[in-house]
């Protein structure tokens, strides 16, 4: 019997792709530009993440799949995130002959959550063939992948064969991509079984021999001859085209490891049913999510391009999770989570979906053993979270990491990071505040406060009599000044540590004793430590003088002032080729020169502590000297800008973050993935910047919009305490609508008032806050000005 095909929605040539803003469109990339042109295609759907793989024989590009919870053993650290098998290797040989890839083009939907695939063969005859595919990992059926192609002849050419197979060649680079060898190759592929159109892949993993399985089922159209791949590292199927047929469309659907049956067995499965539920939930996550830019495409497109990729790692929630530090876009740092998730990535979720940043926080409260053992290996009481922690909440961060050269370099941070377990208390002390759930608070956060407080309180009372009490021999996250006394970020993290979890016990207190007393327990923590951590709170050295910028650390302004910054307009770190040299080497950097300024952070974090003159003066002095080598600087500025009526810099500073990838440099043998807290950080720009959105302890929304001058209106939705808030700002007034939950109390620069639901409200803006002036310095530099130079998608 002749299979009929479905009907063409799934053709590519069918499907009708969103408007320019919402695509990333790459055609014909360089050799050595197509492992971040996978990057940037990349799909994700919370579960599975999926970097295409554009030709087998393709050895520049770097092509992974990803599953959350599927660790092994890796080269130089405990734990590393697989690459398993690609689920859709392809290649097609005619008369027997491999065929070559002459043109390419590959289009991400972010509107659809699909990746739209074109590729030109052609055989040493001249014989030429199209194949197009449309592929997507499903929103709601997270197990699920589908991938629908046409393979169509455009010339006469000798009898055609497709090769659909699951792809074992690759396996993890060195600590994900720090070197692209050597690699290792964790899954073992221990055989197949196949029942008609399916395909049992049975899999174990080298390291710690857990097994598992991984299914497919191919289906085409007309049917053609099939028989057995078996070759070395790959699995699948061979179709044998018919002769003379115009086209071919087949249908590969494939289902990873998770709770239940396995969905290929359930009913529903057809590929454009999915496609429809997959893009009907895409529609419903825009709805909720977007934020509309008027007046500046490049930045709307990078907006979108951020969100796309933090919904898709993220969604739908299914419980504890860890958040690698590329999500599922790679296994760099070895799939671990770090500190910007909760100081980046929690602060987005925390305000639009607080079920997520829960996630991240429930993960951290199950891994509190984890954390409370390694405090007690490394000489301290309470819980010690590690700077990078696998998915069993160990440390995860490699000691010496190997260089090109055969040499390896210290990483001080894995020892000295001590802010970690505060910067966690962070987002808890953030989830409470902004969500208002008090059940979070005494089932798991209170517990997580107090025990991260008690590791805070150790370090602290670590000091030597007489001098001011404070964190000694530490690393901040400024990782180019290691093993330094009072690192300002450090001691005023620790403090606000201790300060909120004598605060939120005490209001636990009044919520309800015995859910208090239970989380104190459990801590470990009782009255007696309660009172030592209020008589040393007070006394932890952070020193901000009135106007003036702090010091990153003890004897930070005694160093040498560093080479002035020099920017060719490229979104490179800025550093001299003496200074890349020793941050390779692993040394301290022996100038004022700074990777990532931790005071901008912290004036971020903690805004209070500074006077708007200390923050002008603070941002003047520390960005002219900092490298912006990490994807993490860019949000700090960028925010601290914004408060200060700095618009134009803040513009520049959410360009950097939201399009840090789109406009990545260099592009060259790039591999380690997304950086989802770079993206996560320009919504902090936008929000905690540009308007200027913060919440009380009691509730409040406060809101200081200040748009950069060349910007006709922001649209950003937000959530808060249970309720539902538009927020579309112009430029002479402010409009909120109360979308769901009881009346809301706000306040707009000096205007107070409360907002009624579905009713929506307008203010005037005042007129706009004068930016402090910048002091004219000897060492002044201007700020960086490289964003001014839009980015492209295409390479």
């Amino acid at each position: 019997m002749t299979r009929t095909p479905p009907g063409g929605a799934g053709h590519p040539r069918a499907l009708t792709l969103s408007a320019p803003h919402w695509l990333v469109e790459i055609t014909d990339p360089p050799a050595d530009e197509r492992a971040l042109c996978d990057a940037l295609t990349h799909l994700a759907n919370g579960r599975q993440g999926l970097r295409s793989q554009p030709d087998p024989s393709d050895d520049q590009a770097e092509p992974g799949f990803h599953v959350s919870g599927l660790y092994d053993t890796g080269l130089d650290v405990t734990r590393e995130l697989v690459n398993l098998p690609h689920p859709h290797g392809l290649a097609v040989r005619g008369g027997g002959e491999p065929l070559r890839t002459v043109r390419r083009r590959t289009v991400l939907d972010m509107r659809q959550g699909i990746v739209v695939q074109h590729r030109e063969l052609t055989a040493r005859d001249g014989a030429r063939w199209e194949l197009e595919t449309v592929c997507h990992l499903h929103a709601v059926h997270t197990r699920l992948g589908v991938l629908t192609g046409y393979l169509t002849p455009l010339s006469e050419g000798p009898d055609t064969t497709l090769e659909v197979f699951w792809d074992n060649t690759t396996g993890n680079p060195y600590l994900g991509g720090v070197l692209p060898h050597p690699r290792k190759h964790h899954v073992e592929m221990r055989g197949t079984r196949r029942d008609g159109d399916h395909l049992r892949l049975d899999c174990a993993l080298r390291g710690t021999g857990r097994t598992f399985g991984l299914r497919s089922r191919l289906t085409a159209y007309p049917e053609c001859e099939r028989r057995p791949l078996d070759s070395p590292g790959r699995a699948g199927e061979v179709l044998a085209l018919p002769p003379g047929q115009h086209a071919v469309r087949f249908d590969l659907l494939w289902s990873v490891p998770g709770p239940g049956p396995d969905p290929l067995d359930e009913p529903g499965t057809d590929p454009e049913a999915l496609l429809a539920a997959h893009r009907a939930e895409w529609e419903l996550r825009w709805q909720r999510h977007d934020i509309v830019v008027a007046g500046d495409e490049t930045a709307q497109q990078g907006i979108r391009f951020a969100l796309f990729h933090l919904m898709q790692q993220e969604l739908p929630v299914d419980g504890p999770r860890i958040s690698p530090a590329r999500g599922l876009s790679g296994a760099y740092h070895s799939g671990a989570t770090f500190f910007d998730t909760e100081l980046h990535k929690d602060a987005f979720w925390t305000w639009t979906e607080p079920a997520v940043a829960r996630a991240h926080l429930a993960f951290r409260h199950a891994t509190l053993p984890a954390a409370r053992k390694f405090a007690s290996a490394t000489g301290h009481t309470g819980a010690r979270f590690p700077v990078a922690a696998d998915d069993l909440g160990q440390d995860a961060g490699p000691h010496h990491v190997r260089k090109a050269d055969g040499g390896r370099s210290e990483q001080w941070n894995v020892r000295e990071a001590v802010h970690i377990s505060a910067d966690v208390a962070h987002a808890v002390v953030r989830h409470h505040r902004v969500t208002g759930d008090e059940r979070y608070l005494l089932d798991e956060g209170l517990e997580l406060l107090l025990s991260t407080a008690e590791f805070a309180a150790g370090v602290l009372e670590r000091d030597e009599p007489g001098r001011p009490r404070g964190a000694r021999a530490v690393t901040g996250p400024d990782e180019y000044h290691p093993h330094v006394d009072h690192n300002l970020f450090t001691n005023a993290m620790l403090r606000e540590n201790l300060r909120q979890a004598l605060r939120l016990d005490a209001h636990a207190r009044r919520t309800d004793p015995v859910a208090a007393a239970e989380a104190r327990s459990r801590a470990g923590v009782d009255e007696a430590r309660l009172a030592r951590w209020r008589e040393l709170a007070p006394t932890v050295h952070v020193p901000i003088p009135a106007d003036g910028p702090p010091a990153q650390h003890e004897g930070y302004l005694d160093l040498p002032d560093c080479a002035s910054r020099t920017d060719p307009g490229s979104p490179a770190p800025r550093l001299l080729p003496e200074e890349r040299a020793r941050v390779a080497s692993g040394q301290p950097m022996p100038t004022r020169a700074v990777k990532q300024a931790d005071v901008v952070l912290l004036a971020h974090l903690l805004p209070d502590l500074f006077t708007p003159e200390t923050a002008a003066a603070t941002l003047d002095f520390y960005e002219p000297r900092t490298a912006h080598a990490s994807s993490l600087s860019f949000a700090p500025h960028g925010v601290v800008a914004a408060r200060l009526g700095r618009t134009a810099d803040a513009h520049r500073f959410l360009l950097r973050s939201a399009r840090y990838n789109l406009d990545h440099q260099p592009r060259t043998a790039y591999r380690n993935g997304l950086h989802l807290s770079a993206y996560a950080g320009a919504w902090q720009i936008l929000a905690e910047g540009m308007l200027g959105l913060t919440a009380d302890d009691d509730g409040l929304l406060r809101l200081d919009p200040r748009l950069p001058a060349h910007w006709n209106g922001l649209t950003l939705r937000v959530g808060i305490r249970g309720r539902q808030l538009t927020v579309e700002v112009d430029r002479c007034r402010i409009r909120l609508t109360l979308a769901r939950g009881p009346a809301l109390r706000v306040r707009i620069g000096d205007t107070a008032l409360t907002l009624p639901p579905g009713d929506p409200a307008e203010v005037a803006l005042p007129r706009p806050h004068a930016a402090l002036p910048r002091p004219h310095e000897e060492n002044h530099h201007a700020p960086n000005d490289r964003a001014d130079r839009p980015g492209t998608l295409v390479p």
